[in-house]
Order: C-alpha cells, then structure tokens, then sequence
C-alpha cells in the first residue's frame, strides 16, 4: 500500500476527518478503494469525487436498484434475530434510522412495539417512515427511549454531527444500538465497496467517536463475522434551566428569539419549564415540536403568589428576561413590551428573530388531517371562547354573527367549519354556533389533541378566530387565517402578534367593533390577494 500527501481542496465528498484536529490526509489505494488516511488520528475514509447531492440521489435512485442486495424478505428474518439478541434495550418509542425497505420496523410493529423509520428513500411504509435527512425531521429532543442505526454509520458523511443528533433524540437513559461493519477482520474485506462505505473505522476509532459524543458504551458483540455491535446508552443530561410563561402564543413570541439567545449565552440546550396552569396545561406539548429545547416541565408558583418577576414581564415595558426565577437560571417573556407597541425586532434586539422557528411535524398530524379531509371534505378551522377577555369581543361580535358568517361562506365556497378549543371553552360561544349552522359546523372543542389540531391545520382551507395561541400558530404555519381583534389590544398588537411578513399576505385582521358577517367573509377570500 503506497500513499501521498494531498490538498484538502482535492479531497472530495468527504473534507474532514472525525478527529477534526488535523486537516491534512494522504491518499492510498486499500482493497481497490481509493482512501485518505488522516494524518492525525489514522481514520481512513473512502476518497469519492462526487458531491453531497450527487451522493444523496444516488441512493435515491440507484443503491436500491443495484448496489443494495436485501430483499425485504432478508430484512424481516434479520429482524427477527436482532430483536432476539437486542432483548431488553427494546423499549418505549424507538427509532430505526436508514431503515431501508423497512423490515425491521414492520416486524417490531407486528410485535406492538412503538417504532418508527427514518429513510432518505421512499422504499419503506409512508405511515412508520420519516422521510429526509435525520437532522433535517427535526425530531424532539430526549424523544426515542432505543435507537437502532443498523450498517448505517459507515455510508454517512459527517459522522459527528449525525451522532451528535442520534445523541440529542436519544432519552436520557435510554439505549442505541449501532450495526457496522468489521473491516479489519478476516471477514470484513467484503464491506470494502466502492462509493457506499465512506468510513473505515476500527473498534478503538469508532468506540473513542461515540465516546467524545457523550455516550456510555455498555457493550460491543460481534454477532457473525465481519460485523461489530456497539450497545450505548445516553447518560443524564444536567442543563440549563429556562422558564417559559403558559400561553401558547406567548411561547411562540420567545421561541422567535430563543435560538439566538441560546447561541450569544453559548448555552447548548436548554430545559424548559412552564408555569402551571392546572386544566389549561398545554404549553409542553406545543413545546416538545421544537429540537432546540427539552420540555421539562410545569412549575407551580408557591403559595399560589406570583412572583414580581411576571408582573413586570406582562405588564410594563421594562425588563423581559429575569435570572434565578423559582429555581430556574432564566425566565423569559416578551408580553409586557408588545402590549406597549414595540415589535419582536425591538424587543432585546441583540437577538436576531425567526417566526418560524425549526419544528417536528409528528406523522399522526398528516394522519389525522388527511382522515378530517376525506370525513369532513375541505373545511375551515373556527376558534371563539367567552373566556375571561373575551367577553369583549362577544359583545360586538356573537355567536349569532359567527354563524351567519359560516353560512356564508359555506354558501360560497362550500366549506365546512370545524369549531377546536380547549377544556376551558366548552362553555363558549361553540355550541350556540353549532345550534346555528347545524349542517356547516362541526363541534371539536376540547376532542383534539395538539397534535391532531396541527394536522386540521395542515389541511384546511385556513382559519377564523378570536387573537389566541390556535390563530397565532396557524399563521407561524402560513396558513390563511384571519383574526378577529378588539379595542381590549392596542392597534399595533395586532401586526406584532404575528409573523411580520405574513401581513397581508396570508394574515388579515379585523377590528371586532362594528364588523358584519359579509366583511369578515369578503375579506377572508380576499386573503391571498393583498
């Protein structure tokens, strides 16, 4: 095996080595492979000239022609092996990423085991199967109890920050499990194939990635010849703690700047916490979407008082982030400074904003909003609640016009209404609506879960309502939606409520005061158009 010193410009798909200390490599031909070998730490991975997208659509579109030998029947009985060996760090939800035709995660499906796929292909089952590169799914953090990434590792180009994402979704405790090949051994000669097997890594090389990943490593076996098992688990995470206020609406507003804060504070991920809300606790579901952040948990304020922190995070425009608030480092809140017309722009603008924040679309979303279509036929989504603050706009705006204005429209377009909300609007302006428009409106109030009212979302033809979480996030969703607001939030509220760009575009809103059923109509098919 002869070998030279090259540039790193001319390395090809695969630039750095997984040491990252050392840039230089040199280039050798092993087993007819064409290898750089970093002069560093000794890692050899595969020289190939193509580039990243030229990689993906060859496995898009080639590897399962060609290259890849199994047979959806040789994955169900390998399958039944792995289980039988993995025994009990099968638990709880897991994962099988690169599941390739999908075997593995069908047979432990038929086994009512709680297991998903993860496929940059379309080979496997759309209803189990997440589709794209892993990081790009964006999958809750602490999410999967196993992880199973069966002769995975090898085909993949950056193998540190793929393991770093296997190790974020992972549980704390919880077990990956990870199939590669043994290229060193008396067997291993075989898994040397030109274009699919970037890395080359031998037990002690591999064994020290995944250890600087931050996994324990429990065991390694050697199943059949030619092939290595690494068993990891995911060891507690001490974290920075943030507390969050309960309005759903009021979260999106710090998720906006979240990712920035966290990166200027060099603070890697955080848990969040929630104040306790008794039967309107709803924030950690909305929370756990987002891959930037673990929802923790709810906190109750002591002795029910409220800390002043909150009165000045709502009330004043002052400060909007507070240190050491009921055990957590940070507590952050942005209502206090937009109900006194200033935008998230300015609000701590050394954060930058994003409105729309990295989120994990659940497959029960797309489920769900595909049977509501097929049951329902294209419809909108309503929200009204008389809760509290909202007996304002009921004054001005009732249950009487809300129905003559579905009337309309179902007139119009034919649209149904699917009337959502929560525990506490079960004794709103939902009923009467129903009673109204009896053959338009379909009653969900308090019969979806979050999740579920995402997939309405997804599939609607778009939204009417009362200012609230529902109507702040399916605008954060671009879809058409327009808010009904009130005199009770000063003008300027109403645009920084929401997405900036969105105004006008796919958000409208209306001042409830002296609003007629047919303005609100016109302007909702009007939408689009501004």
């Amino acid at each position: 095996m002869g070998s030279y010193s090259m540039n790193q410009a001319e390395y090809g798909l695969v630039q750095d080595c997984v040491c990252k200390e050392d840039s230089s490599s040199s280039y050798a031909v092993i087993n007819d492979i064409s290898t750089l070998i970093c002069n560093s730490c000794s890692v050899i991975r595969q020289f190939v000239t193509l580039t990243k997208e030229e990689y993906y659509e060859y496995y898009r579109n080639g590897y399962y022609e060609g290259d890849y030998t199994r047979t959806y029947q040789d994955e169900l009985i390998a399958a039944v092996k792995r289980v039988t060996a993995y025994g009990d760090f099968l638990k709880g939800k897991i994962l099988d990423i690169g599941c390739g035709l999908g075997g593995f995660v069908d047979y432990l499906r038929e086994k009512n085991f709680d297991c998903w796929g993860q496929e940059i292909t379309d080979n496997s089952r759309e209803v189990s199967t997440y589709r794209g590169e892993l990081e790009s799914i964006n999958f809750p953090t602490d999410y999967f109890q196993t992880v199973t990434i069966h002769d995975v590792l090898e085909h993949i180009i950056d193998p540190v920050s793929f393991m770093k994402e296997v190790f974020r979704l992972t549980s704390q405790e919880g077990y990956v499990i990870v199939d590669v090949p043994n290229f060193f051994s008396a067997e291993g000669k075989k898994h040397w194939r030109k274009t699919q097997h970037l890395w080359m890594f031998t037990y002690s090389q591999l064994a020290d990635l995944l250890k600087r990943i931050g996994f324990d490593i429990i065991k390694m076996t050697e199943p059949i010849p030619g092939k290595m098992v690494f068993y990891l688990q995911k060891p507690k995470q001490e974290r920075t703690k943030i507390l969050l206020p309960p309005g759903i609406g009021d979260i999106y507003w710090v998720l906006t700047k979240l990712e920035s804060f966290l990166e200027i504070n060099n603070i890697s991920l955080p848990d969040i916490y929630i104040q306790e809300q008794g039967v309107k606790n709803r924030g950690l579901g909305y929370l756990e979407k987002f891959p930037f952040l673990y929802a923790k948990d709810y906190i109750a304020f002591p002795n029910n008082a409220r800390p002043p922190e909150f009165a000045e995070a709502y009330k004043r425009d002052e400060e909007t982030i507070f240190t050491n608030v009921l055990g957590c480092d940070y507590f952050l809140a942005f209502n206090g400074p937009m109900r006194f017309d200033k935008s998230l722009y300015n609000i701590h603008p050394e954060y930058e904003v994003d409105y729309y924040p990295r989120m994990f679309v659940d497959k029960e979303e797309e489920t769900y909003g595909r049977e509501s279509l097929e049951k329902y036929g294209d419809y909108i989504i309503g929200y009204f609640s008389n809760h509290k603050m909202y007996e304002h706009w009921l004054r001005e705006f009732d249950a009487n016009k809300i129905a003559k204005s579905f009337i309309s429209l179902n007139h119009t377009t034919g649209y149904k209404v699917i009337l959502v909300g929560s525990p506490w609007d079960l004794d709103g302006p939902a009923a009467e609506i129903k009673r109204l428009a009896p053959d338009i409106c379909i009653n969900l109030v308090n019969q979806t879960s979050l999740t579920q009212l995402f997939g309405l979302f997804k599939f609607s033809q778009g939204v009417i309502g009362f200012p609230s979480g529902i109507t702040i996030m399916s605008v954060a969703l671009k879809v058409r939606t327009v808010v009904i607001w009130n005199k009770y939030f000063r003008r300027p509220f109403w645009r920084n409520a929401c997405a900036i760009d969105a105004w006008n575009h796919w958000y409208k809103a209306l001042d409830s005061n002296e609003l007629e059923p047919q303005t609100l109509v016109d302007t909702f098919l009007r939408v689009d158009e501004w």
